[in-house]
């Protein structure tokens, strides 16, 4: 096997991450901190201000669905 195919190989058999030279031990404190904010980013409250702008579009789709479908008044 040349150096590149090494390189674009997977991970070593029997094991589950990628040979690359990382950490495992860091590799974990990394994910346990993103899963970390995660959670906490989808705990937090909707701004207003967002909720306002998700219902003013909802509406403006509404409006441009209802021009474009047929009436029964035609």
């Amino acid at each position: 096997m040349s150096e590149r195919d090494k390189s674009t190989a997977g991970p070593a058999e029997g094991t589950d991450a990628p040979n690359d030279g990382t950490d495992p031990i860091i590799g974990k404190a990394v994910g346990t901190r993103l899963k970390s904010l995660y959670t906490e980013f989808a705990t937090e409250e909707v701004p207003d201000r967002f909720l306002s702008l998700i219902g003013e579009l909802e509406e403006k789709e509404q409006a441009d669905k209802d021009e474009d479908s047929p009436t029964s008044d035609s």
